[in-house]
């Protein structure tokens, strides 16, 4: 009788984690400092590629019941381009001095990006309310792509969840589902799959992790294939977060 009370509360233990229920909530505080690092890694067809690596410091500048704002600044790129049987590698932390011919060209397009100040509003679900950079130039276009952020639905989650959200990015339109494949005491994993469509078409899948006490994203890793114009572009995205 004893072995059987105890093996029916383990049963029951397990059952109750399993449908452990998680409100995904962003819950910043003023003052916080995160460490972020994107690569990108893009495949353009015809051997020819572009990867980047990204560093940045962000800051929450402000939090209210509702909302926050964060500003944030590159810290290093690193780029390393094949195209047309000529291959360019770039790294912002090296000096003028130590670069080839070929990278010291990209220099003054990107040494301004390092100087930008990116300033994002955004609301708990992770609903991106408003992005600018200073100061505007065309090369900082970019900076304020959210296609990696997560939207977070109003009510609790369990392990089989999903749930849908859509962004518009560059005239693509970004269709997300998630669902939620494990809660652990500490993260909260998400797969990811959807639809693109727009000026292109094509389909993404990827997977990302979830600090369960403060609702930020981890890590995450996101694969698209995209085709536009008849051409096939393959992109993959991997972002970390780290509180420092």
């Amino acid at each position: 009788m004893k072995k059987l009370f105890v093996f029916l509360m383990l049963g029951y233990s397990a059952l109750s984690f399993a449908q452990e229920e998680v409100l995904l909530r962003l819950n910043y505080k003023k003052g916080d400092v995160y460490k972020i690092e994107m690569k990108m890694m893009n495949d353009l067809g015809n051997s020819n590629s572009m990867n980047m690596n990204f560093m940045m410091n962000q800051e929450i500048k402000n939090v209210t019941s509702e909302e926050y704002t964060a500003e944030a600044k590159i810290k290093k790129i690193v780029a390393n381009v094949s195209q047309a049987g000529v291959s360019i590698q770039y790294d912002s932390s090296k000096k003028e001095e130590e670069l080839d011919a070929m990278a010291k060209m990209m220099k003054p397009q990107i040494d301004p990006i390092l100087n930008t100040l990116i300033i994002v509003k955004g609301d708990k679900l992770g609903n991106v309310i408003e992005t600018k950079t200073i100061p505007n130039l065309p090369q900082n276009s970019n900076l304020t792509s959210q296609t990696n952020n997560v939207v977070y639905p109003k009510k609790s989650v369990k392990i089989g969840d999903t749930w849908n959200s859509t962004k518009k990015e560059n005239g693509l339109d970004f269709d997300y589902t998630y669902t939620v494949t494990s809660i652990t005491p500490k993260n909260v994993a998400l797969k990811v799959m959807g639809k693109i469509s727009g000026s292109g078409e094509g389909d993404l899948k990827g997977e990302i992790d979830i600090d369960k006490k403060t609702g930020i994203p981890t890590e995450s890793k996101l694969n698209m294939n995209i085709k536009i114009n008849g051409n096939n572009f393959k992109t993959s995205i991997i972002l970390l977060t780290t509180k420092i």
